[in-house]
């Protein structure tokens, strides 16, 4: 036996409210001295203790709470609820990191004192529910139309799972092709996949204002010389796409789950429609030649924050160049 103070110390609470369970008749001490009152709590008592937090943790009255204690609850049927409720907590979390998101780039929208600003951040790893597909040169006709049909697929299977989509994130890593002739070195690129969509908001509506939800319709300018014109300088590679949403829970029938590795990026947002986002590119590219972080090739990323509709006027797109 222990006085309440010690339990209230091992349990994590304070005395006054074991005195208020007490009184609710959710727990009851294992002994009361008639003379002073005093209440003292048997070490078993604990496990009833961690259940009552348990289930307030999950959301449920006090009322509600002593039903549950009285009947008895099983370990492996609080588990199960426990584990629910973290899953819960996980998406709440990651949409409320998504919103974070999106308002500094807004802020960031708001602060530049010139069109663009390159920002440095570092990214820590992120699973993503995808699908990769191989675009067979880097122009903006092939990693566009692999993007597009991946975001699709995605789309298509989380929605029959019935699954949360947040925080779209299109991935675009170069392999060089195997060259014609052996003594023939293949020629570096700079990857610029350069229009992409998918729809970026936080709940699980089903809309698409508010579903995650959306196409990648994303394009490939990927020349050397970041200059728009999908030449055939971009025939010496191939460019893995990879498309997905976060995932933070079990993984989805029909994807895989593709772990982004941690990374510091070269960042710009990008403000309005997919069709001018080869600016924030170009942006990128001078910033990495003058700042000596040119390399003979490019691994983007691109994070679509706001993204909603077919009017891309206030679409918000973070495009991100890694550099480790």
């Amino acid at each position: 036996m222990m006085n309440i103070g010690e339990f209230a110390r091992l349990g994590g609470v304070s005395t006054r409210m074991l005195r208020h369970y007490d009184a609710l008749d959710l727990l009851v001490p294992a002994h009361v001295n008639t003379h002073t009152g005093r209440r003292s709590y048997s070490v078993t008592q604990l496990t009833t203790l961690n259940q009552l937090l348990a289930l307030k943790g999950l959301g449920f009255t006090l009322d509600e709470v002593r039903t549950l204690l009285h009947e008895g609850i099983a370990p492996a049927e609080l588990h199960g609820m426990l584990r629910l409720r973290e899953a819960e907590l996980e998406r709440q979390v990651r949409h409320k990191r998504h919103t974070l998101d999106r308002v500094q780039a807004r802020l960031r929208l708001i602060e530049q004192e010139t069109p663009m600003t390159v920002t440095l951040k570092h990214l820590e790893p992120v699973t993503l529910a995808a699908l990769s597909a191989e675009a067979q040169d880097a122009s903006r006709q092939q990693t566009g139309a692999v993007v597009q049909t991946l975001f699709d697929q995605v789309i298509t299977q989380m929605e029959a799972a019935h699954a949360d989509r947040t925080t779209p994130i299109a991935r675009y890593h170069p392999t060089p092709k195997a060259a014609t002739h052996p003594d023939t070195p293949t020629p570096g690129t700079t990857p610029n996949p350069g229009t992409s969509s998918a729809s970026a908001s936080g709940d699980d509506s089903g809309s698409r204002s508010g579903s995650g939800s959306g196409s990648g319709s994303g394009s490939g300018n990927h020349n050397s010389r970041g200059d728009g014109d999908g030449s055939s300088d971009s025939n010496g590679v191939t460019v893995k796409v990879t498309a997905g949403y976060a995932l933070s829970g079990e993984p989805i029938p029909g994807l895989t789950n593709h772990v982004l590795p941690a990374t510091e990026v070269a960042a710009v947002i990008h403000h309005g429609p997919m069709t001018t986002i080869s600016t924030a590119y170009q942006e990128l590219a001078r910033w990495a030649e003058t700042t000596g972080r040119a390399t003979s090739t490019y691994i983007w990323r691109e994070h679509y924050l706001e993204a909603d509709g077919e009017d891309q006027t206030n679409w918000i797109v973070e495009v991100q160049l890694e550099l480790t």
